[in-house]
């Protein structure tokens, strides 16, 4: 990594703009240290997600699945165990309890982020609101392809008489990490949020998500 600006290693991009800037690939390179002979430990950390397929299934593998992999020896693979398993358990620890979450784009995006990390399929996600505009239920209403993800109006006002929502958000994911919307995106948002302007269950945004990273086209489709 020697060889890249300043500006793009990934210490130094952690040190000056924090860690939530950074992909998981990233902070890989950084627990790992330094590659191997004629590999910077960029693209060994690539290599490992690329080999594991994700993220999730790479906290899954075991010390000696993860010795297997050429690149990885005794020492970066017990670190690179010990960090992951680091995070799982900080995520079991009791949560503590803030204010109610509301529906902006940084609140909804915080509280789906967990769900879509990892994942190489574009997924549907459906945040059901109170009156009050906090979320009290998420659920996965489509599976797509790759980069397709097909969404049928009826299933989701189903969900939202089903759920007694007063409001929703929909949310979904582009496995690419690019979040701009296609036209597709804005053209099915602008008919969904019509017909929940006549069935009185507002759709107040629909939100494109990545790993790291959120964009919502609410102001491109009111």
């Amino acid at each position: 990594m020697k060889d890249l600006p300043l500006y793009e290693r990934p210490r130094e991009r952690l040190i000056s703009l924090g860690e939530g800037a950074l992909s998981s690939v990233e902070l890989i390179a950084i627990i790992l240290g330094e590659g191997t002979k004629g590999k910077s430990a960029l693209e060994l950390a690539a290599e490992i997600v690329a080999h594991f397929k994700g993220i999730e299934a790479l906290f899954s593998a075991t010390i000696e699945e993860l010795i297997e992999f050429n690149g990885l020896g005794i020492a970066k693979a017990v670190r690179l165990k010990a960090a992951l398993s680091l995070s799982l358990k900080l995520q079991s620890l009791p949560k503590i309890k803030t204010k109610a979450l509301g529906s902006e784009p940084e609140e909804i995006f915080l509280y789906v982020q967990e769900d879509f990390l990892g994942k190489d399929v574009e997924m549907l996600m459906m945040v059901h609101l109170d009156s009050r505009g906090h979320p009290f239920q998420k659920e996965i209403i489509g599976i797509g392809t790759l980069n397709a993800l097909l969404v049928d109006p009826k299933e989701i006002f189903y969900r939202a008489i089903k759920r007694r929502s007063n409001q929703f958000i929909l949310v979904h994911n582009h496995p690419s990490g690019d979040v701009l919307p296609s036209d597709d995106d804005i053209r099915v948002s602008k008919k969904i949020y019509q017909i929940s302007t006549l069935m009185q269950c507002l759709m107040k945004d629909h939100i494109i998500v990545s790993n790291e990273k959120y964009f919502s086209i609410r102001h491109l489709f009111l």
